[in-house]
């Protein structure tokens, strides 16, 4: 995982898809809540405060994905199998296994869990806090190692993801 400065305006990050040679790569934005895997070729993208986003790859299949997960725990408010650490990692094993991964060869990036909100953190803990090692608990249970961790501080993150080679990069907000 590389962290790369904000970029200069006018530039484009979506254009920068790889080498030359290379297939285009599909652009994806993931929302909170959700996930998206690819056996082609894609660039997934997200804007990360609390909530944590895990990226796996297969580097033998080279199918990716990702998810973006918003509590660590399920709640009474707040329902949806992909909107909590533990479930959203299941159901993105679930779904790269679907699309021909294999499950031992299985490679994590873990990004986001900052700690934005100050009267939040005050009131429920640090909530990026627990979202991180839900996933970090849940891939260590998994057996899925974890290649990088870009968590914690107080600011966001936006963060690119190449399915088909597993690189991450995170911009500091």
């Amino acid at each position: 995982m590389t962290t790369r400065p904000a970029p200069k305006p006018g530039v484009n990050l979506a254009d920068q898809r790889g080498s030359e040679g290379a297939p285009p790569r599909i652009i994806h934005y993931l929302h909170p809540g959700a996930m998206v895997v690819s056996s082609r070729p894609m660039e997934v993208k997200t804007i990360l405060g609390s909530c944590v986003t895990v990226c796996l790859w297969d580097p033998g299949t080279k199918i990716g994905g990702a998810n973006h997960f918003l509590l660590p725990t399920p709640t009474e408010q707040v329902r949806g199998r992909l909107r909590h650490g533990p479930s959203a990692i299941e159901a993105l094993v679930d779904k790269m296994e679907k699309y021909g991964a294999n499950v031992n060869d299985l490679r994590a990036h873990v990004a986001g869990g900052s700690a934005i909100i100050e009267g939040l953190t005050q009131s429920i803990g640090n909530l990026g806090q627990r979202n991180r090692d839900a996933a970090l608990d849940e891939l260590r249970n998994r057996r899925i190692p974890v290649l990088s961790v870009h968590c914690g501080g107080s600011t966001g993150r936006k963060l690119y993801f190449h399915t088909d080679t597993g690189h991450v990069e995170v911009i500091l907000l």
